[in-house]
């Protein structure tokens, strides 16, 4: 059987991940399990009351408790052509401390990456918010945490430009210890298992910046409903000053902040 890929447009990976968080809303609700719609979800369900005009995934945030919760159920329901990654179920996975629902039949990741060992279709994003110590440690473990998920992304076999500079580096690539740094960021991650003040973390801090990575315990107090294209759903308390701590004053102003994307393909 030959395989075929067309590349999707934009609009048609929108419509997946839209039915992809109905489906995830869906078994939070039957769950009673809190969530919030997050970063670029977030401002685009505020500002436009759906997918920002080049936004191509939806992002989620989560109680670290609650996305424990959420794992543990998903087995439960009826979810053909999905894949729940962790970095249990996905052990070589780059994002160890997150949890994605990827599409089957999907591929949405640079090239060279097609053989990696690891479900490599279109994902949607589970952020888990990890309770901080309050104090200076919370910067120092954040910090750490970029640079591992740095080093754990530098091991993806991506193609480069064809020089011999960028044929070392692909060689290097293939011999870093993902593992190790798996491990590493799993530790570190627990070790804010047991922690109770009023700051939450998000650990890959790498996609906001760590200084935009602490949030106040009172924005995830309670939910306030959105209209988020055909779905009513949860954002943050407050969520008008959530998003000016994020993204400046004029969070409301459309400003271009993807000047590419990944390219997904449909596998039929």
């Amino acid at each position: 059987m030959v395989k075929i890929e067309r590349e999707l447009s934009i609009k048609e990976e929108q419509c997946i991940c839209l039915k992809t968080l109905k489906l995830f809303s869906e078994i939070c609700a039957k769950e009673k399990l809190p969530f919030f719609l997050a970063y670029g979800t977030l401002l685009g369900a505020v500002r436009e009351h759906g997918f920002i005009e080049w936004d191509d995934d939806v992002d989620i945030w989560m109680k670290r408790e609650d996305v424990n919760r959420f794992t543990n159920a998903f087995e439960n329901y009826t979810h053909d052509g999905y894949f729940l990654q962790t970095y249990k179920t996905d052990p070589l996975c780059v994002s160890p401390e997150m949890v994605r629902i990827c599409m089957d039949g999907t591929y949405k990741w640079p090239k060279g990456c097609e053989n990696e060992s690891f479900h490599t279709g279109m994902y949607f994003d589970i952020f888990p918010l990890d309770y901080g110590f309050g104090t200076n440690q919370d910067k120092i473990d954040l910090e750490e945490s970029t640079a591992i998920h740095f080093k754990i992304w530098n091991t993806l076999k991506i193609k480069r430009a064809n020089t011999v500079k960028g044929v070392l580096r692909s060689i290097y690539r293939c011999f870093l210890p993902r593992k190790k740094y798996i491990q590493q960021y799993r530790r570190l991650i627990d070790s804010h298992a047991d922690c109770k003040s009023n700051v939450l973390l998000s650990f890959p801090a790498s996609y906001a910046g760590t200084s935009k990575s602490y949030f106040n315990g009172l924005y995830f107090e309670r939910a306030e409903q959105i209209q988020f294209e055909s779905l009513l759903l949860p954002i943050p308390n407050d969520s008008n000053n959530l998003l000016r701590y994020m993204y400046g004053d004029d969070y409301m102003t459309p400003t271009k902040t993807k000047t590419h994307r990944t390219v997904a393909y449909l596998i039929e």
